[in-house]
């Protein structure tokens, strides 16, 4: 994979969005402001990707409810009269941050107020202004319930390989309860697990910590001064914008470079941040699971873990201060490889230009040519720091990639069933069912389309054809987003001498080989169990 990395001075330089340089509409607008209360109240990148998914995914379903460009996240709401997507934007948003940032309430409603004022006066800002609040108070009372504020005692062990408090402060486990978050796309938190670490004897173990305890090393001879300054770099520590909040950074240059419109940019937001969100909730399911030692703990208790290979040192320290949580696997890595799929998807390409500011030396960047050189730094950092080992940066990469491409795939998807307006047929009517149908985005899946009809449920085939009864017009498909060969369904022709009523089709897709979806349909929805994609369109027959 090809790589270009660099450090310059920005003054003068095109590309210097940290200075200031992005066009903002009211989304990017929003995003600055949430980064600017996430580094404010020192929160950590786990608290920050659930602070920006909330505020992001109330945007979203916000401005969607007007556009209509994409399915539903989470809220279906309606916009009154001629609403405005920015206002609904902006009161999402706010709505969303006076409740996570109470102390802030008064200068986010005057920021609100300032925002607004830049619109045109009238009944489309108030029904924006309407839509906004009540779609960002339904998102916080969502979350509400979703056990981030549990109190989850955790108990270190004291074997060997077990993860213990670190010197210097040696603090307690951070944030256990983030192990059992509820995700805001995944089913579940150890959705996408990996496998266990090495283990300690093993070979694969040894050579892992010898790696970073020569590179990782406060006193490497090893590590080159461009590593150093990249474990500096993404240090990230809570009281800045934090891991999270560069890839937010990252999005909006690129965003305003392919000159995104309000709409793309609230989709792009709410998928990106969604992602970053539940890779936190994945790093924490290994982390909590799997409990592993530090490097600055096995290597100066190297000689207990009956590793022939590994040599103790009493006294080794690592580059960068240890964070007071389990090892593996490694955080950075997995929210930065979940941002760099989401972001390759949506853009189209992982070949990118684009530059990062240093959060400690803020007059200097750092450039890469694609996303996932990025994230791939980011978690080399990590191990050039002396914090974590190479199979938890690998392992974290993995997990986080297929956390992004499960977000960027599965939710806020574009419609998949296109009727003919309006939407009235009688007996013997032809028409096209046009509808997307893309592939999942990690395992096969059978994909149905059927028709409830007043007669019964039918089963359309490819070529337009009614059959009696509920059958898969595809098996097995696999393949991450691949567009399927023959996605117009058509001719499809109303029977003649059937019933007049309504009839709904449903385009859904359920895991290969489950059993097929059971009546009565309208009860199914995205959220059913086996179902990865569902929509649905009804057409009046006269």
């Amino acid at each position: 994979m090809k790589m270009m990395v660099r450090a310059f001075p920005i003054a003068g330089l095109a590309v210097a969005w940290a200075a200031g340089g992005v066009r903002a509409d009211m989304v990017t607008e929003w995003n600055a402001i949430g980064i600017d209360m996430v580094a404010a109240h020192g929160q950590t990148s786990t608290w920050a990707s659930r602070s920006l998914a909330m505020m992001h995914a109330a945007v979203y379903d916000a401005v969607n409810a007007v556009e209509r460009t994409h399915a539903v996240y989470r809220v279906a709401a309606e916009p009154g009269p001629e609403a405005s997507p920015d206002a609904a934007a902006a009161a999402a948003a706010h709505a969303v941050l006076s409740a996570l940032f109470p102390d802030r309430a008064a200068s986010l409603d005057f920021t609100l107020e300032r925002l607004l004022g830049g619109l045109p006066d009238g009944p489309g800002r108030e029904s924006g202004v309407a839509l906004g609040a009540s779609v960002g108070g339904a998102i916080v009372s969502w979350r509400a319930g979703d056990h981030a504020n549990d109190m989850v005692p955790y108990v270190p062990g004291t074997g060997p390989g077990d993860w213990r408090p670190t010197p210097p402060g040696f603090l307690p486990a951070m944030t256990p309860q983030w192990a059992v978050v509820t995700p805001f796309a995944m089913a579940d938190p150890a959705q996408f697990r990996t496998a266990a670490p090495p283990s300690l004897p093993s070979a694969a173990y040894a050579a892992a910590l010898n790696e970073v305890q020569s590179i990782g090393s406060m006193q490497s001879a090893t590590r080159t001064p461009e590593e150093t300054a990249i474990a500096w770099f993404w240090m990230d520590m809570p009281g800045t914008i934090t891991t999270v909040g560069r890839w937010n950074k990252v999005a909006a240059f690129v965003g305003e470079q392919r000159g995104l419109t309000l709409a793309e940019n609230a989709r792009l937001f709410a998928l990106l941040n969604i992602a970053l969100a539940d890779a936190g909730i994945t790093a924490w399911s290994h982390k909590y699971e799997y409990g592993l030692w530090r490097p600055i703990t096995a290597i100066r208790e190297a000689d207990t873990d009956g590793n022939p290979d590994t040599v103790r040192d009493a006294t080794w320290q690592p580059l960068i201060m240890t964070p007071p949580f389990p090892e593996y696997v490694s955080a950075h890595s997995t929210f930065s490889a979940a941002a760099a799929a989401v972001l390759e998807r949506v853009f189209g390409t992982e070949d990118v230009y684009f530059a990062i500011a240093d959060f400690m030396m803020p007059v200097t960047y750092r450039a890469y040519t694609s996303f996932s050189a990025a994230a791939e730094e980011a978690g080399a950092s990590r191990i050039y720091g002396g914090i974590h080992f190479p199979f938890g940066n690998l392992d974290g990469l993995e997990a986080g990639r297929a956390v992004g491409e499960y977000v960027a795939g599965g939710i806020a998807r574009g419609p998949l069933l296109i009727l003919p307006a309006p939407p009235v047929c009688g007996a013997g009517t032809v028409f096209s069912l046009d509808f997307e149908l893309l592939a999942p985005i990690i395992d096969p899946v059978d994909i149905y389309l059927l028709a409830d009809t007043p007669y019964g449920i039918f089963t359309i085939s490819p070529g337009g054809r009614f059959a009696a009864g509920i059958t898969p017009i595809f098996r097995g498909v696999s393949g991450v987003g691949a567009p399927l060969a023959g996605t117009v369904m058509g001719p499809v022709v109303i029977p003649g001498g059937i019933a007049a009523g309504m009839y709904t089709f449903h385009v859904l897709t359920v895991d290969a080989g489950a059993a097929p979806p059971a009546p009565p349909l309208a009860e199914l929805g995205p959220r059913s169990p086996g179902v990865v994609w569902f929509d649905r369109q009804a057409v009046e027959v006269r």
